[in-house]
């Protein structure tokens, strides 16, 4: 969990970095600032979810797998949306949101901005896979070790 936060930290400092000495806009600078800090508060979030997921937690859309009826398919869909939604989905919101707000209130927000707060949100994934990239070379590196440990039948 610390590698990830770190490694979003870093991403998302070197974003607004790399668009200030490369001489972009102080709108761009400021908006993947604002991207980059929704980035960490949307994976401190996914974390706290996930820490908290149990083998008892409720899965309604397969208990609704058995329903009949017109209206099963439009009430799993239902079900499925009202379980999944989690107060962490609220923070893109809030950026976006955010800068529809001050765009509405007299302070232009260009698309480049809009883009570069979207694109320093997502500096989250360069952590996460990079776990997950960790973890797959790991585990294949391990298997391999075992396989090439184990005698062979022509060595009997």
């Amino acid at each position: 969990k610390k590698k990830m936060i770190s490694d979003t930290v870093l991403v998302g400092g070197l974003i607004p970095l790399y668009f200030l000495v490369n001489g972009l806009s102080l709108i761009d600078v400021i908006t993947s600032a604002a991207g980059s800090t929704a980035s960490l508060l949307y994976l401190l979030a996914l974390m706290r979810d996930v820490d908290r997921v149990t083998a008892n937690d409720p899965t309604p859309v397969l208990d609704m797998k058995d329903a009949t009826g017109p209206l099963r398919i439009p009430l799993r869909i239902l079900a499925g949306y009202a379980y999944a939604f989690r107060p962490r989905l609220a923070i893109p919101i809030a950026l976006a949101m955010g800068m529809a707000v001050l765009d509405a209130r007299g302070f232009p927000i260009p698309l480049s901005a809009r883009g570069t707060a979207a694109a320093a949100f997502l500096s989250y994934n360069v952590a996460l896979f990079g776990t997950v990239f960790d973890s797959l070379v790991n585990d294949g590196t391990k298997s391999a070790i075992t396989v090439a440990s184990e005698p062979r039948v022509k060595d009997l």
